[in-house]
């Protein structure tokens, strides 16, 4: 039993050893990118662009900028991404007060407006 014992900690020992010494324990995890040089910054101008509103009808830039300036939102999904849907919910309740300071506001996803609109219902039936 005293020699099992011995040979389970040896082999156990023996393990980690060739663990730690592999290459994939030594090598390093790349640098995460700093967050604040990603996408358009605060304050950043936007190039003019055309883009479908949730009913496909086409707004540009000039058209959703409030006097006082134009938040924009980019998400990826409000059908399966629980962290987008909140935060619109959040914006949306917000709106009132954002427009009174004469902030437009416009939220731009990936998704096509007919998903948007549709969310998976009839409308996506192939003819």
């Amino acid at each position: 039993m005293l020699n099992s014992r011995r040979m389970s900690i040896l082999f156990g020992l023996a393990l980690a050893a060739t663990l730690a010494a592999s290459p994939r324990a030594q090598t390093s995890t790349p640098p995460l990118p700093d967050i604040q040089k990603l996408g358009p910054q605060v304050g950043s101008k936007v190039p003019d662009f055309t883009l479908p509103d949730q009913h496909g009808t086409p707004r540009t830039l000039q058209s959703l900028i409030g006097p006082k300036g134009l938040m924009l939102l980019f998400y990826r999904s409000a059908d399966w991404c629980p962290y987008c849907k909140t935060q619109l919910a959040e914006l949306q309740s917000r709106l009132p007060v954002l427009s009174k300071q004469g902030i437009g506001v416009a939220a731009i996803s990936p998704a096509s407006a007919r998903t948007r609109t549709c969310r998976g219902r009839s409308c996506h039936r192939r003819s």
